[in-house]
């Protein structure tokens, strides 16, 4: 189980890091090449705060796919036996 979970773990960070580096190319283009009138001049606050939340939604998969297994492991071990 521990493998299981050290893989999705791995795959979390992977697919968080994959979507700050796509923010990050989308954002450096538009500054270089410009941008529309309503994003000029805000390209690094709004990738900040769109990394952020990556980040932090990154952090919230990998604890949900930790705490899950976890519960569930615990609700087999306490639970009387049938029969």
């Amino acid at each position: 189980m521990l493998k299981v979970v050290r893989v999705q773990f791995v795959s979390s960070m992977l697919v968080g890091a994959a979507i700050v580096i796509v923010l990050g190319a989308a954002f450096l283009f538009i500054a270089r090449h410009g941008s529309p009138a309503w994003l000029a001049g805000y390209e690094r606050e709004i990738f900040i705060k769109l990394a952020l939340a990556t980040v932090a939604l990154t952090l919230l998969d990998v604890l949900w796919r930790v705490e899950t297994p976890a519960r569930e492991e615990a609700k087999t071990q306490t639970s009387p036996d049938e029969g």
